[in-house]
């Protein structure tokens, strides 16, 4: 019996489901082919009735071989990670969402994935500089300007590889740039990120 159970036992008994359709943000769980086979009411606020329809579908073109990667590697290895979509919304207007996503196990293999959605709140920094940015590419851009790898990112995040990868593809694409040195030039100028200067030696 896991701790959650026990705990769960102990408090007389608890139902997850109940629990997990009364969380406020949107909650889905897909199969190993990407199926929609769940999703809370916050979900189904967000996204409409897509239930039992493949999660690519309510995807921007040109996101679906990012998701179905995404969901190959956290089936392949088991382990949870995040990742930013262009999703299509319920009033058929196109959002971003981040997806933090968990397996579920069973029978010694990965079932499926559980996913918790949030909508990034744009960081406008500098101004009227337009850009918009998430927190969390907010905090991976001043982490590339610090002069920092894809994997000590990685470390310092405590992410996967692809996830700090995907936020990284997302940044570059929202400031127009090719490069990691041209988005930390971009946004430096931009007012989004301050370069740390070197302290001389007295």
């Amino acid at each position: 019996m896991t701790e959650l159970a026990r705990t769960l036992q102990d408090l007389g008994g608890g139902d997850l489901a109940a629990a997990f359709e009364e969380v406020r943000v949107p909650a889905v769980i897909l199969d190993r082919d990407g199926v929609i086979r769940w999703m809370n009411r916050a979900g189904y606020d967000d996204a409409g009735p897509v239930k039992d329809c493949p999660a690519a579908a309510s995807l921007v073109s040109g996101q679906s071989e990012t998701l179905r990667g995404f969901l190959e590697r956290i089936l392949a290895g088991g382990c949870t990670g995040e990742i930013t979509l262009d999703v299509i919304l319920a009033d058929g207007m196109p959002g971003v969402r981040e997806f933090s996503v968990a397996p579920i196990r069973g029978d010694g293999t990965v079932l499926g994935v559980f996913a918790l959605a949030a909508s990034p709140p744009p960081v406008r920094s500098g101004g009227d500089s337009g850009y918009r940015l998430t927190a969390r590419q907010l905090e991976i851009l001043r982490l590339l300007a610090d002069g920092k790898s894809t994997d000590q990112i990685t470390e310092e995040l405590h992410l996967a590889k692809t996830t700090v990868r995907n936020h990284i593809a997302h940044l570059l694409t929202n400031l127009g740039v090719h490069t990691r040195t041209e988005a930390v030039v971009v946004a430096t100028s931009a007012g989004l990120i301050r370069m740390r200067r070197e302290l001389s030696a007295e």
